[in-house]
């Protein structure tokens, strides 16, 4: 554990002072601070990817909020090694979408899962045309254009970072399904470039 527990506490969610492993296995351990500080440190994230999932804030917050209360109900009984963020990601998702399937938001989910899959060619070519400052400033933009599951594999691949591999984990896709969908993503924000 830590000796002093208020550094934990201090954590700025930007800066990574303590590893998600050391976080996780405190936690688990029954380490209250650790758990206080992993929720400060993915909160935020976990809302952002929420509402690509779904535009209803309270929805999305009651969400993490049910998350949160099942990981500490059942921290003994977790699995001992995890990808922290890709964890929380999927917990978050499965809870949303369990919550939904008993709504009448059932058909939504399923237009999601059934949408057209695209191809795939090289997307650094075209993320490497925009710096940073046009990027951010234009984001919201050029992502209005895309259909929802394709803003969130964006959002999933150059917002939060995560591999291929964990996208495709994460929303139960083959890994050249999520390939595709970011080349036709790519390829249609090019278009409304022009």
């Amino acid at each position: 554990m830590f000796d002093d527990k208020k550094q934990i506490l201090e954590l700025n969610p930007s800066k990574t002072i303590v590893s998600d492993d050391i976080l996780w296995k405190s936690f688990r351990e029954g380490d209250d601070t650790c758990y206080e500080a992993m929720y400060r440190k993915y909160v935020g994230v976990l809302f952002n990817y929420g509402m690509q999932v779904s535009p209803n804030a309270d929805f999305v917050k009651d969400a993490i909020q049910d998350l949160f209360v099942k990981l500490y109900s059942n921290r003994t009984r977790l699995n001992e090694n995890v990808n922290l963020k890709f964890y929380l990601f999927t917990a978050l998702k499965h809870n949303m979408y369990n919550t939904l399937r008993g709504e009448v938001d059932l058909e939504r989910i399923e237009n999601c899962l059934t949408e057209e899959i695209p191809d795939y060619t090289a997307e650094d070519r075209v993320i490497g045309q925009f710096d940073n400052q046009d990027l951010s400033n234009s984001v919201e933009y050029y992502l209005s254009a895309l259909t929802s599951r394709q803003r969130e594999v964006m959002y999933c691949r150059f917002v939060q970072d995560l591999s291929i591999d964990e996208i495709s984990l994460l929303l139960d896709m083959n890994y050249q399904s999520v390939q595709n969908i970011i080349q036709r993503s790519i390829k249609k924000i090019k278009q409304n470039l022009v």
